[in-house]
C-alpha cells in the first residue's frame, strides 16, 4: 500500500490497518517515545539518536548496505550567471553553517549534508548517469 505522507503511514500502522510502514524520523519519534511504535530498521549505513537508536542497520542485520538518503536542493533558472550562482552556493553555506540550522537538524532529526554548488554537480550528473544505466 502506498501513503502519500509518513503522517498517513503512522496513522495507518496506529489504526492497525498495517504491521509495517516507512517514516521519516521526525514524525515517528513522538510513538517511539510514547512506546506506540518500535523502530525496526534503519535505511542509514549509521543508526540515528535516541530514542531511534534501537533500530539497526540492514548492514547489523547482515543484509547489503541500504541506504535510502533524501536530499533537498535549490534550483535556479539556467539562465542565472555563474557569478549568482557561487554567490548563492556561499549564501547557503554560510546557513548550513550557522547555529540555527543546526537547531532545525536537531529539532527533525536531520542530517547535515550540504554541498557546494560544484559538489551538487557532481552529485546531480552521477545520479543521472547511475539512474539511466539502472533502465538499460
Amino acid at each position: 500500500m502506498y501513503y502519500d505522507s509518513s503522517a498517513e503511514s503512522i496513522t495507518a500502522l496506529m489504526g492497525g490497518h498495517i504491521d509495517l510502514c516507512m517514516g521519516s524520523p521526525a514524525a515517528a519519534v513522538t510513538y517511539v517515545d510514547s512506546g506506540d511504535i518500535t523502530p525496526v530498521v534503519a535505511f542509514s549505513d549509521t543508526r540515528f539518536n535516541a530514542p531511534l537508536d534501537g533500530a539497526p542497520t540492514m548492514e547489523e542485520l547482515g543484509y547489503q548496505v541500504v541506504e535510502s538518503p533524501m536530499w533537498r536542493g535549490i534550483l535556479a533558472p539556467g539562465t542565472m550567471s555563474e557569478e549568482a550562482q557561487q554567490y548563492w552556493s556561499d549564501t547557503f553555506g554560510k546557513v548550513a553553517g550557522s547555529e540555527a540550522w543546526q537547531k532545525y537538524l536537531d529539532t527533525y532529526l536531520l542530517s547535515p549534508y550540504y554541498q557546494d554548488l560544484e559538489s551538487t554537480r557532481e552529485i546531480m550528473k552521477q545520479t543521472q548517469a547511475d539512474y539511466l544505466a539502472s533502465k538499460e
